[in-house]
């Protein structure tokens, strides 16, 4: 074994002497065993005896040992400079994952520097014992380094890419969005709750004075019943003894009374019925809407036909023209309608020109949600100042000598049709006739 190494480092040797090696002598025999070997690899670990530099090495042309020179220190500097980087990331970024890792790249990439390093200094300084413990330290920690890459590889699979985390963080924004949306919508509902309860606080207090306001409006209504039943019966007592009694005084003693006694018989007699006639209005407007009737099913026609039979005899004797249209069927309270009918052709028939035959049309046109109806007749007309004033109660705007009457007839129409939520209205002009409009809604419900 011996033998056989001596041989090659003397082939060696005539091999570095072909080619210009300059003669390096061996300092000591080598040594047989490995444990001789290792202590003195140790002993001289910077010991250059037994080599020659590089130079001296091979047929180097400065050209081609400066490039050797110059790369091996270039990538030293990088390999310097690549651990300063992550150990600055570190350093800056404690938080970063497998920072072991990082700090045996550091250790591996420093070493692998060195041995470029060593590599450059052998050119002049020929220290092939620390190059190559260098070299097996190096080993040693790429060794480990692969260890530890390879047992991170799952953890590292498992880790998210920008992208992933791009789509996490906007996850999360939008579930913090949703949070804080939800509790904004929590708060404003619990305020809302708040609110309610106290407006649930309020209604019940209004409706505790809607309660005591309905039961004094009961006690005003049938003191108001009262009333009506003294002024239907007591109060027409008077009234009829008075034209009772003025009428026999008229007829008992009609010859000896002059004509001036019996002028004002007859304003007495005539002032009594006139304030019958009021009663009996005042008594009509004080019932309406407070009359207990029944919706039915009313054939507006035929209540028209029998409204005018009440007539029939002033009809006749004006000569009038009575033109109904095609009227229809409709669920409403009878009595009411046939007071607005009534009252609304009385005036037709009343309020003609003097010399001409009155002419009334009555008429009806389907709207969306309600009937609207009209009584037109070619009288004395109404001028438009005062389209609002005949509709209140003992309004009238001419003498009772020329047209008689209480001045409550529209006063009463209007308030029927309030109370059965439709509306009434007069287009007229002064000579021209009038147009009475009125609505009754198709489902009326009270």
């Amino acid at each position: 074994m011996l033998d056989t190494t001596k041989a090659v480092l003397r082939k060696s040797q005539m091999i570095c002497d072909s080619l210009g090696c300059a003669r390096h002598p061996v300092s000591k025999p080598l040594k047989a065993g490995l444990q001789d070997q290792i202590s003195d690899f140790f002993t001289k670990i910077f010991n250059t005896d037994d080599w020659p530099p590089r130079w001296h090495c091979g047929n180097w042309t400065d050209f081609h040992g400066w490039i050797y020179i110059l790369s091996d220190i270039l990538i030293w500097a990088a390999y310097f400079a690549i651990p300063f980087l992550l150990f600055n990331i570190i350093r800056n970024r404690k938080d970063i994952p497998f920072s072991r890792i990082f700090w045996l790249f550091i250790a591996f990439i420093l070493l692998c520097g060195t041995t470029h390093l060593i590599d450059a200094v052998i050119f002049w300084s020929p220290v092939y014992r620390l190059s190559a413990l260098i070299r097996l330290i190096t080993a040693i920690v790429s060794i480990f380094t692969v260890y530890a890459l390879y047992k991170a590889i799952p953890f590292i699979y498992r880790l998210r890419t920008l992208e992933q985390l791009e789509t996490e963080i906007e996850e999360r924004k939008k579930a913090e969005a949703e949070a804080r949306h939800q509790e904004v919508m929590k708060i404003a509902a619990e305020e809302m709750l708040a609110k309610q309860e106290e407006y649930t606080a309020q209604l019940n207090q209004l409706n505790k004075e809607l309660q005591k306001q309905a039961k004094t409006l009961a006690v005003s209504n049938s003191e108001l019943e009262q009333f009506a039943y003294v002024a239907s019966h007591d109060l027409q007592e008077p009234l009829r003894m008075i034209t009772s009694f003025m009428t026999q005084l008229e007829m008992k003693y009609g010859d000896i009374v002059d004509d001036k006694g019996k002028q004002y018989i007859h304003f007495a007699v005539d002032g009594a019925k006139r304030m019958r006639e009021i009663i009996l209005d005042l008594l009509e407007f004080s019932r309406i809407g407070r009359t207990e009737a029944n919706l039915e099913e009313v054939d507006l026609k035929k209540l028209v036909d029998e409204t005018l039979a009440l007539y029939q005899k002033q009809i006749k004797d004006l000569n009038a023209e009575i033109t109904i249209g095609d009227l229809p069927s409709l669920q409403t309270y009878k009595t009411l309608i046939r007071q607005v009918f009534q009252n609304l052709i009385s005036n037709g028939l009343k309020y003609h020109k003097e010399g001409e035959a009155p002419v009334i049309v009555i008429k009806s046109e389907a709207k969306k949600d309600y009937w609207q109806f009209s009584v037109s007749d070619n009288g004395i007309g109404v001028d438009p100042e005062y389209f609002e004033k005949i509709f209140v109660i003992f309004q009238r705007l001419h003498n009772k000598d020329d047209y008689p009457g209480t001045g409550m007839g529209l006063a009463i129409a209007k308030k029927i049709i309030e109370s059965l939520g439709g509306k009434i209205w007069v287009a007229s002009a002064e000579g021209k006739g009038s147009t009475f409009y009125f609505t009754i809604l198709k489902n009326h419900k009270v």
